[in-house]
């Protein structure tokens, strides 16, 4: 195991509020965003192109809609997010899925052991955090050598240059970037290193 994290407590009370904000409005936000979300997924789907039998992570997964499709296409899907009310709406949306599981985290600090992921999904979830790059770190680092990360960076939020930089400053190699405005991010299909 690596040496301890320290985490900044500025960090911990951006964290806080968020989590409070997203615990409160977790049911209006699932109906308000339902069909700008349902567009994201879609792209992000067609650009990972998940297998049956692959294990996939969807950090900030939220209410569970890109979960409910992809535990149709893998072997197992989890879903990470820091607000307990999101991750119970996303329960009840999965309940009869016996190959999707929830588990309440940071996605900056990711409880699990490196390569595990052959698919990982970062949709709309980087803006909100203090530190994008050390999610995006974390996501490379639970990724399967040869795997694929989409991640999708809010245009209100990211540039499209200061998102190819941001992959780049953790070793992630953009395949495409997908730049469509008819969304209201940017999306990213990226893998590991060479040699990863």
């Amino acid at each position: 195991m690596g040496p301890a994290r320290c985490v900044r407590s500025r960090d911990w009370s951006s964290k806080r509020r968020m989590r409070q904000r997203y615990d409160a409005s977790a049911d209006a936000y699932d109906a308000a965003y339902e069909l700008e979300q349902s567009a994201k997924h879609e792209a992000a789907l067609k650009f990972a192109s998940p297998g049956n039998g692959e294990v996939a992570l969807d950090i900030g997964c939220g209410p569970g809609r890109l979960l409910e499709i992809l535990a149709a296409q893998v072997g197992l899907a989890v879903g990470v997010d820091l607000s307990a009310r999101v991750l119970g709406l996303a329960a009840q949306r999965v309940h009869a899925r016996p190959n999707v599981a929830l588990v309440c985290c940071d996605g900056e600090y990711l409880p699990f052991m490196p390569g595990v992921f052959q698919t990982v999904f970062a949709i709309t979830v980087l803006q909100n955090l203090p530190s994008p790059q050390r999610c995006l770190g974390e996501a490379l680092r639970v990724m399967s050598p040869g795997g694929r990360l989409v991640a999708s960076f809010l245009r209100k939020s990211f540039r499209a240059r200061e998102a190819q930089e941001l992959l780049a400053a953790v070793g992630l190699r953009l395949q495409t970037l997908d730049d469509n405005p008819d969304l209201k991010d940017v999306l990213a299909l990226c893998r590991p290193p060479v040699g990863e």
